[in-house]
């Protein structure tokens, strides 16, 4: 076997298709392409994590967040870079993208499951061109991108 059989940066920098859905539930044609663990952006993000975990922990003890705090303050810094693009109307900025992620949290924990799930991004050889039909994406139908 080649060594290239396990690699997964490109695929994960490909990104993949998740359709979204309305709040009740009704099929829509946008989509957001989610890019994987192993991507370029998400492993600087994972780092850009790291150094703020590290910087909050070596603060003096008054100064520093607690665990709740420093997780809701830095809950984005992974999963807003992995958003690299959509179909919707408005711009794909950073801003949007953690408004988007913010106002709904179904969509963040659907991105989260797509991102840390390396399988994810290799099932049926599939090209992330063909993910976003919803042939392709019955699979995915559990997670059902919806706001509550």
């Amino acid at each position: 076997m080649l060594p290239s059989a396990f690699f997964t940066r490109s695929r994960a920098n490909e990104g993949r298709r998740l359709p979204l859905t309305l709040p009740d539930g009704s099929k829509t044609n946008e989509w957001l392409l989610v890019l994987g663990y192993d991507s370029d952006r998400v492993v600087a993000a994972r780092a850009k994590y790291r150094a703020l975990a590290i910087e909050n922990a070596s603060k003096d003890k008054t100064q520093q967040l607690d665990a709740a705090t420093f997780a809701s303050s830095t809950k984005f810094t992974v999963l807003g870079p992995a958003v690299a693009d959509w179909s919707l109307e408005s711009p794909c900025t950073e801003e949007n993208v953690l408004e988007l992620l913010t106002e709904c949290p179904t969509i963040a924990d659907d991105v989260e499951r797509l991102v840390y799930d390396r399988t994810g991004f290799f099932e049926n050889s599939s090209t992330p061109s063909t993910l976003a039909s919803s042939e392709s994406a019955e699979p995915y139908s559990c997670w059902r991108l919806t706001c509550p």
